[in-house]
């Protein structure tokens, strides 16, 4: 429940300003502040916990999507009451430092042309130890131990021929259109269709919805639970490797863990109200990624400008 409030969600860089003093949001009146657990993965990252310090100041609330039983999320959400940060900082590390950590920035700098940044041995073994770590040692899961060493080793070798096949970013894009996507206007049509339209030739297998997100793109198989997370942190991702106002150095690790972690910032804001950034780039991304989805939350932006005395 939001209480009638209107629901902004607050982008890190906004976190951040309040946090130095360089700018300041009302802490009373009709709007609900907004943070998700990817502000908590962000902190968890930086180890400051400085930044809770605004959430406690405008009483911001957490956003939660609904998980079920097989841990998958659902389109479903809440808005938390305000609950003190710190402690829902703590809670969520304590939760979540009981499981491995499967994010992909080395292969995703890997599969951007930063080939320098993955050894596919060492990547390999190290998913296969996290994997293995999940299972109890027992007579039943011993054929799947064996299933799944077999096929992270059939994937090391496929990482290993890729290796002189793999394009650096800019390569990669001039293959796919040698356009300028940041230059497109959706006065008349929708950012993704217009740049559907001009690489569509490159990708004769594929739908518009699925190279999009809307449907589960088939790296991911089958997938019934495809969810609006899934769908919008891959769009906004599949917009910045093409080119449309992307981020800078995007095949460096450090870079994939921040647009990661934007695309996530992005997907939680959907279900609410507005989405408050300083980011241009992310905002254009965030612009046409909802325009695609139908999704109605507003993205104010905001400059700081130096003063004039």
């Amino acid at each position: 429940m939001n209480s009638g409030k209107v629901t902004v969600y607050l982008d890190q860089n906004i976190v951040g300003y309040i946090r130095d003093g360089l700018i300041s949001l009302p802490d009373k009146g009709n709007i609900a502040w907004i943070y998700s657990n990817e502000h908590l993965n962000e902190i968890g990252r930086s180890n400051d916990l400085s930044f809770l310090s605004p959430f406690e100041k405008l009483e911001a609330r957490r956003v939660q999507f609904i998980v079920d039983s097989n841990f998958n999320f659902s389109n479903g959400f809440y808005f938390e009451e305000y609950r003190n940060p710190i402690d829902v900082y703590n809670e969520f590390m304590s939760e979540t430092s009981q499981y491995p950590d499967f994010s992909l920035p080395a292969l995703q700098a890997f599969l951007l042309g930063n080939i320098s940044e993955l050894n596919p041995d060492l990547y390999v073994e190290e998913m296969i130890t996290k994997l293995l770590n999940l299972l109890p040692e027992s007579l039943e899961t011993r054929a799947l131990i064996t299933k799944i060493t077999e096929i992270m080793k059939n994937f090391r070798n496929v990482l290993i021929d890729s290796k002189d096949k793999v394009l650096p970013i800019n390569e990669l894009r001039e293959m796919i259109a040698n356009e300028q996507f940041s230059d497109l206007s959706p006065k008349n049509e929708r950012i993704i269709d217009q740049i559907w339209e001009k690489i569509k030739t490159g990708f004769l297998d594929f739908s518009q919805d699925e190279l999009f997100g809307k449907t589960t793109p088939r790296f991911f198989g089958t997938n019934p639970n495809w969810s609006i997370l899934n769908k919008i942190s891959w769009c906004y991702s599949f917009l910045n490797v093409l080119g449309y106002w992307p981020d800078k150095h995007i095949s460096k690790i450090a870079s994939i863990i921040s647009f990661n972690s934007d695309a996530l910032h992005v997907a939680y804001s959907s279900c609410c109200d507005a989405l408050l950034t300083a980011d241009k780039r992310l905002a254009k991304k965030a612009s046409a990624t909802f325009d695609y989805f139908n999704i109605s939350t507003e993205i104010l932006t905001l400059e700081l400008k130096a003063r004039s005395d």
